[in-house]
């Protein structure tokens, strides 16, 4: 700021001091100049330059970075990982316990769900990560009503869940 208002005062006696007509009060203001002066500090605003003693002139030493250990794992890896899938059977039974087959399921997490109908077997069989799925029961064959639940929330692990409907007589 200071070195802006020296600039402003020189500028202003320069045109007070009676230029000769023809010539700019600018004409000694070239880019070289400028930077020069704007670049310069006051005295006030200069970093006084550092003492140095004979021991501080050695030449420098390149440090080498020091390697850090490794820290040891203190769980094996069985502890902290998981299985990378897990399997989930869905089964769908009448109050005989015989397999109802084509009965539609769907397999939901928080954001996507699959519908799946049951083999003859009466399953279906899903491999995915190891997740709490939301099983719904969707829709029977003729013939058959809902008996009980038709939600169920699997544990986070391979497991079976069954279904039990009933038979229409």
């Amino acid at each position: 700021m200071k070195n802006v208002l020296i600039l402003a005062l020189a500028i202003l006696l320069l045109i007070g001091s009676g230029i000769p007509a023809g010539s700019s009060p600018f004409s000694f203001l070239n880019r070289e100049t400028m930077k020069s002066f704007l670049l310069t500090e006051s005295p006030e605003t200069q970093t006084p330059a550092p003492t140095q003693t004979p021991a501080d002139r050695k030449p420098k030493q390149t440090e080498k970075p020091q390697k850090t250990p490794t820290p040891k794992p203190t769980e094996t890896p069985e502890e902290t990982e998981a299985p990378a899938e897990a399997t989930y059977t869905i089964k769908v039974v009448d109050q005989n316990g015989d397999p109802v087959a084509n009965a539609a399921v769907s397999i939901c997490t928080d954001t996507a769900c699959e519908i799946k109908k049951t083999n003859k077997k009466g399953q279906v069989v899903y491999h995915g990560i190891p997740y709490a799925y939301h099983i719904q029961l969707l829709k029977l064959p003729k013939g058959y009503s809902a008996g009980g639940k038709t939600e169920i929330v699997t544990p986070e692990k391979s497991s079976t869940v069954t279904f039990k409907v009933k038979r229409d007589s």
